[in-house]
């Protein structure tokens, strides 16, 4: 066959090559391919055709324009053929070289005119050899292209190359296979490549999979195309079970929403998403988690979400810890009336406790923390004299400690007590200062009681003492004065008898000695009343109503007792009780003004309630204070019950003093 028949054969099969095979050439070699040998297929059709066109064109004596023309395309064509990327050639039946190209050239280390004729043989080893010789006689039989991978080295420079060889039988017009085409493509760079992509791959999934945080790849309809370890870890399944699922057949119906919900935000927007997710683990412990979601698109264009979920659940059980510790912290601050403040001296902000602003009684919701506020509830008089401790404190770099008062908007006054510290730089400025505040206001209210107290007390003790020895001397006036008389004029009676020896005379005076001795005994009767009333023998029921009654006689006031029956109580507890009525409704003849007043002795589950009520002018407690001796004692009495004593007063409106103690 001429060498342009075996051309267009070639170009042929090269195109069926191109088309048929191209699953086996990598896509951009072989759209080069396909291009490069429609092309010069297009040439060779078209010089066919002039040729059958004309016939005749090779007789004649002339040169013939069309043989000419033949000729000129057959070297374009020619020209293409050498400049074909990959290296080709083309052996005959018997695996003789008939042309190549100049890659092939390179390859052999000869050119094609040296080439042509040869076989393998005289080229390289004879195993190569017959190798290459057992693939072309494969290709013949099989009557298609047939494909393989070999490794080969370069006669030209010693370079071994991965070649992706294709070779093809050639048959003439009747279909006997008369030659082999070969197509040899250098896969040395792309496997290489290949390699190198699946390295990074590799590489890839061991990042992903050593990163702590779960990473999950889904696509449009919320599959799993990828999952890192720690998503393993987390759904407690290998990565085989969960690719090409969803969190559907792993979470509660109400965490799947939620997740796609926020796939859906990023697939129809493009941009990130961020959210905080709950989740139940494998082992049934709630798992608390950030998710960051991002869309990516692959190399065929296809959109897939990469979510990251960092586990936040750490962090939130000591976000709740410390919230915990915060409330507690507020509570015993509340409980203790200690709030804490700071202030950046810098720039002067300030940040206070809730406890600072209920001791200051402003609103947190309305007010910003800052000194002019603060220093406008000082007392105007201590505001001079907290300023100067506090820039004492800074000068000496010490703490300090400071007591002043408060003045509310109603004009009551707060006692505050007032711990700071300041901290400096290394330089010495300034940066920040610390403290508390405490509300020491009952506390230093009971410290003035309680000095009230004890000056009343030391007062009721020197009158008490002076009480007693006024008593003392009334008694023994009463003792000399009445029954002294009275015992001596008896005794200077009976000395007179001694001498009468008249029976008559001693009768008739008789009856005056025995009056006389009656007197005494009155008057010693009245001694021990006044110092233990009698109706004490009685009871203290028959004892009230007996010292009401003479309240009334006594004072012209009307007053009234209602008690329960069945009350006992120790002569001691007994005594203090009847005092305590008895001081007090002296107080309301003294000092209450009222025309009417009231006893009431009840009794509740465990404590007698004892209240003494007159209709009289009444006094306001907040302004007035009574500091009377009977009220002292009357409380004295009180605690000696162990009871708690309330004295109500409203001004016009009367007394009332109630004592609750234990039955």
């Amino acid at each position: 066959m001429p060498y342009f028949d075996k051309l267009l054969w070639f170009l042929i099969t090269l195109l069926a090559l191109a088309v048929a095979g191209s699953t086996a050439i990598p896509q951009a070699e072989s759209l080069l391919l396909l291009s490069t040998t429609a092309l010069l297929f297009a040439f060779l059709v078209a010089a066919f055709r002039l040729g059958q066109r004309h016939p005749a064109a090779d007789a004649g004596n002339g040169p013939n324009p069309v043989v000419a023309r033949l000729q000129s395309e057959q070297s374009v064509l020619r020209t293409f053929f050498r400049a074909l990327p990959d290296m080709a050639w083309i052996k005959d039946a018997e695996g003789r070289y008939l042309a190549c190209n100049p890659l092939f050239e390179e390859f052999c280390g000869i050119k094609e005119d040296q080439l042509i004729g040869k076989t393998d043989f005289a080229l390289v080893d004879e195993q190569l050899a017959t190798f290459f010789r057992q693939k072309d006689q494969e290709a013949i039989q099989a009557g298609s292209p047939r494909v393989n991978e070999e490794w080969v080295t370069y006669a030209s420079d010693g370079r071994r190359a991965l070649l992706e060889t294709v070779k093809a039988p050639i048959r003439d017009a009747d279909g006997r296979p008369i030659a082999v085409l070969g197509i040899g493509h250098d896969l040395t760079a792309y496997r290489q490549l290949e390699e190198s992509l699946r390295d990074t791959h590799h590489f890839l999934d061991q990042v992903i999979d050593n990163i702590a945080d779960p990473i999950f790849v889904k696509d449009r309809q919320h599959r799993w195309v990828h999952i890192n370890e720690a998503g393993c870890r987390l759904l407690g399944a290998p990565r085989e079970e969960l690719i090409g699922r969803s969190e559907v057949d792993y979470l509660h119906p109400d965490e799947v929403r939620v997740c796609w919900e926020g796939d859906n935000i990023v697939f129809n927007t493009g941009r990130d998403y961020s959210n905080e997710e709950r989740t139940i683990a494998a082992d049934g412990t709630p798992r608390h988690f950030t998710t960051r979601k991002s869309l990516i698109t692959t190399s065929h264009g296809e959109p897939l979400v990469v979510a990251t979920i960092s586990e936040i659940t750490e962090h939130r059980e000591l976000q709740e810890a410390l919230r915990a510790s915060r409330h507690i912290l507020a509570e015993a601050q509340r409980i203790a009336h200690i709030g804490s403040w700071q202030m950046d001296l810098p720039d002067g902000r300030m940040e206070w406790s809730d406890e600072v602003f209920r001791i200051l009684e402003l609103d947190p919701d309305n007010t910003t923390a800052c000194r002019d506020i603060f220093l406008a509830r000082v007392h105007p008089d201590d505001r001079d004299g907290l300023q100067h401790c506090h820039s004492r404190c800074l000068s000496r770099q010490a703490s300090s400690d400071t007591e002043h008062r408060l003045l509310m908007p109603d004009g009551r006054i707060k006692h505050v007590h007032q711990h700071c510290e300041t901290f400096f730089s290394d330089d010495g400025r300034p940066l920040r200062s610390v403290g508390t505040i405490q509300d020491v206001t009952a506390d230093r209210e009971a410290a003035e009681r309680l000095e009230e107290s004890r000056r009343l007390l030391q007062e009721f003790t020197a009158h008490r003492e002076e009480v007693r020895e006024e008593e003392r001397r009334r008694i023994a006036r009463n003792l000399h004065e009445e029954l002294g008389q009275l015992l001596g004029s008896l005794r200077m009676g009976l000395s007179v008898q001694r001498v009468w020896t008249d029976p008559a005379a001693f009768r008739e005076k008789l009856p005056a000695l025995l009056s006389q001795v009656d007197q005494v005994i009155d008057g010693l009767r009245e001694a021990v009343a006044e110092l233990r009333p009698n109706p004490l023998n009685m009871g203290i029921i028959p004892a009230l109503e007996w010292l009401v009654l003479d309240f009334t006689e006594s004072n012209g006031i009307e007053c009234t007792f209602h008690g329960i029956e069945g009350v006992d109580l120790p002569d001691q507890r007994a005594t203090a009780l009847f005092r305590i009525v008895q001081e007090s409704l002296a107080n309301v003849a003294r000092h209450s003004g009222a025309d009417r007043a009231a006893v009431f002795l009840e009794q509740d589950e465990a404590n007698l309630i004892l209240r003494v009520k007159d209709e009289g002018r009444g006094f306001d407690p907040l302004t007035h204070r009574p500091k009377t001796f009977g009220l002292l004692g009357i409380r004295e009495r009180s605690l000696m019950l162990g009871g708690h004593l309330d004295i109500r007063s409203t001004p016009g409106q009367g007394t009332e003093i109630v004592l609750r103690f234990p039955a």
